[in-house]
């Protein structure tokens, strides 16, 4: 099984656990925001223990942008983003994520043949919203950068 496996078979199963949990705890615990606050503590817990959940994040979202991304409605992808990011916002790290991914972003970008670029838009917004323009400004620079050399051409 190669690495690249293994990282979109942890985030499945990251957000899987974090949906079930979620469910659990507003169905049975009432969002009691004590059992909220444990959930989230456990889930950091997990997901920091290495690199290795930012560089998963990093994978599976590559993987998903080069195929799912590019044939799927616009609310299945917002949701699909949605759950990655509420996977994302455990990292405490979250620089490690931003390299990883700014190296994933311009394979796809220089490989033009894969990128989908409402996919790519939509979640760069979300990674402004969740952390800031100084977060995404070097996303959005290398994007623009990218425009401008097709628009020349």
């Amino acid at each position: 099984m190669t690495e690249e496996v293994k990282n979109d078979d942890l985030v499945v199963k990251l957000i899987d656990l974090r949906e079930r949990v979620s469910g659990i705890q507003s169905k049975a615990m009432e969002k009691d925001a004590q059992i909220d606050m444990t959930i989230k503590m456990a889930f950091e817990k997990v997901v920091n223990v290495n690199n290795r959940t930012a560089k998963a994040l990093v994978f599976y979202l590559d993987d998903q942008l080069k195929k799912d991304f590019k044939n799927i409605q616009e609310s299945e992808l917002t949701d699909r983003l949605d759950k990655v990011i509420h996977i994302f916002r455990y990292l405490l790290d979250k620089d490690v994520f931003e390299g990883f991914y700014v190296n994933s972003f311009a394979k796809r970008l220089l490989e033009q043949r894969q990128i989908c670029e409402d996919a790519e838009t939509a979640l760069v917004l979300k990674l402004k919203e969740e952390c800031g323009c100084q977060f995404t400004q070097r996303l959005e620079v290398m994007f623009k950068d990218m425009k401008m050399s097709d628009d020349l051409v």
